[in-house]
């Protein structure tokens, strides 16, 4: 927030070019410049390319309705401000109008617990903590069979240490802040329970590996016993409240629906993982929460904000000259103004003395070390600024240079590209798992094939198929669109590809009937050819049709 300084000074100009915090904006922005690019992998021969391809569709579809994007922005930034990004997959049944939506949470570093406490993979873990403050009023809502027992707890919530939270207090004046205005309305006047209040309510996902004993099929004359586990996939979740004194929650993994037979559940991802990814910025041996480059930057960036203020202090005593005037010049002090007038000196060696006094030199080391500094901070951080690609007396930067800069970005952030690639990977798969169990009733899809949307049912025993979701690494970075239709206009010119390939990549509008009138040129000497030979017109409009179309068009028509 470019709040660098701890406290403000009244004599002394301090001056903070916030280089961290461009570092961190431009990373952030780089890092998520594009969606992903999904790809489905087939885990049998037995699934159809129609199978892949709902599977596919219903990924693309749920991360474009869902605004999963924006949601991978504030993960990234959580992880570029903490050094960790938090998600949590859920299941949400009120989403959609009632009918539920899969939900992705990300987590602030506050609100997250591992153990044991230095297991740096979470699906390794013991267990899993989410730590979630409410109201009173909204636990109360979640929970109504336990609703007499939840009672506000300020000392928990305090044990958080949360600084960044604000809370504005009720002062004399009980109307003077929208908060305080909106409780009076949330609870009655007189009323005196604590509604207001936050309870904190922790989430813990155990794992549990209790064994049941059933009774199984009879066979002559005998009855199987079955020995299973307790809960699915051994995993287990408890909700507290009040310090643990009040059980909110108790059931197995809600990660599964236990309407789905066992043999169906168990080939989803989450049946025994937890639906939580911990991804760090930077990997760290010792710690699970990683580091930040900030980390790195935060010595550099106060030498350079210590190095403008000295300027600054510099150039404004140079600027506010002083007058040397004696004693016995005759003239007040008073009469040295800005503003055009005359002043009478005793004498005329008197007039001589009056002067401005030299101002203070301004060191050229110390630019020299501004800039040493500068370069240093990108040196360490890695940035790179686009003025680098420019060449002595030209302005116009190529696209060669655009994207050699991109390749070195890339190589750049290659560790924090996979880590966030990684996290990419397990939403989806997470996504697709909690699809599979609980999109009990079929719901509509809407998807891009060929520049036109089509829409199709589904349901989650049509996503239940062996097969994993990928994510083409780097797929979120900059692409330079210049160097692709660049490229692309070098190979239509040595016919490597065709006009319908080049006006793609061009985006050209109205680029279908362009190449069906391409098409139409030798197909209607054929039509005529055909005519002659006395086919009938049936025949020549299929022909025709044919022709014009695309392979995958006419493979869905058959």
């Amino acid at each position: 927030r470019n709040k660098h300084w701890k406290q403000k000074h009244t004599t002394k100009p301090l001056v903070s070019a916030n280089l961290i915090g461009t570092h961190r904006r431009r990373t952030v922005n780089m890092l998520t410049n594009n969606n992903p690019t999904f790809n489905v992998a087939r885990f049998s021969p037995d699934v159809s390319e129609e199978q892949l391809e709902m599977v596919l569709h219903a990924q693309e579809n749920w991360w474009i309705e869902q605004e999963q994007q924006s949601i991978l922005e504030d993960s990234v930034l959580n992880g570029e401000t903490y050094g960790c990004a938090i998600e949590k997959v859920v299941f949400n049944p009120e989403l959609e109008y009632g009918i539920g939506e899969v939900e992705t949470e990300v987590l602030e570093p506050f609100h997250f617990g591992l153990y044991p406490v230095l297991q740096k993979d979470v699906q390794k873990c013991e267990a899993v903590l989410h730590f979630r403050p409410m109201t009173v009023r909204e636990a109360r809502r979640l929970w109504p069979e336990s609703a007499d027992k939840i009672r506000s707890d300020k000392e928990y919530i305090a044990k958080l240490k949360d600084t960044r939270h604000e809370i504005a207090k009720r002062g004399e004046d009980f109307f003077g802040t929208i908060g305080g205005v909106v409780k009076h309305f949330m609870n009655p006047v007189g009323d005196t329970s604590d509604h207001e209040d936050e309870t904190l309510v922790v989430e813990f996902w155990v794992k549990d590996r209790t064994e049941v004993t059933e009774m199984g099929e009879e066979m002559d004359g005998l009855v199987e016993m079955i020995t299973k586990p307790k809960y699915a996939g051994y995993i287990r979740r408890v909700i507290v409240c009040n310090g643990g004194d009040v059980v909110l929650e108790d059931r197995s993994n809600p990660s599964i629906n236990p309407d789905l037979p066992e043999e169906l559940a168990q080939q989803s991802y989450l049946w025994d993982k937890f639906p939580f990814s911990l991804t760090t910025s930077n990997k760290d041996n010792v710690s699970p929460w990683g580091s930040t480059d900030i980390e790195q930057l935060d010595g550099l960036q106060a030498e350079i904000n210590k190095t403008l203020s000295q300027f600054t202090l510099l150039k404004d005593r140079a600027s506010r000259m002083k007058i040397i005037n004696p004693k016995t010049s005759g003239v007040s002090n008073d009469q040295f103004t800005n503003a055009p007038g005359i002043v009478n000196p005793s004498n005329s060696m008197e007039a001589a003395a009056i002067r401005y006094m030299a101002p203070p030199e301004i060191p050229r080391d110390m630019l020299e070390g501004l800039r040493l500094y500068k370069d240093l901070f990108y040196s360490v951080s890695g940035a790179f600024e686009l003025e680098n690609a420019q060449t002595p007396g030209r302005e116009v930067i190529s696209y060669k240079a655009i994207s050699a800069l991109i390749e070195h970005a890339k190589t750049t952030e290659q560790g924090k590209i996979r880590n966030y690639g990684k996290m990419i990977r397990e939403r989806g798969r997470m996504y697709l798992s909690l699809a599979q169990n609980w999109y009990t009733e079929q719901r509509w899809i809407s998807y891009q094939v060929d520049d036109k949307r089509q829409s199709q049912g589904i349901s989650g025993l049509d996503l239940l198929v062996p097969a994993k979701l990928t994510v083409v690494s780097g797929s979120t970075m900059p692409r330079s669109k210049v160097q692709e239709r660049e490229e692309a206009i070098a190979l239509a010119d040595k016919r490597h590809i065709d006009s319908e390939a080049l006006l793609k990549v061009l985006e050209f509008s109205d680029r279908k009937e362009i190449i069906k009138r391409q098409k139409t040129g030798p197909l209607g000497y054929l039509a005529e050819a055909l005519g002659a030979m006395g086919a009938s017109d049936t025949f020549t409009q299929y022909v025709m049709e044919l022709g014009q179309s695309d392979p995958d068009e006419v493979e869905r028509a058959i």
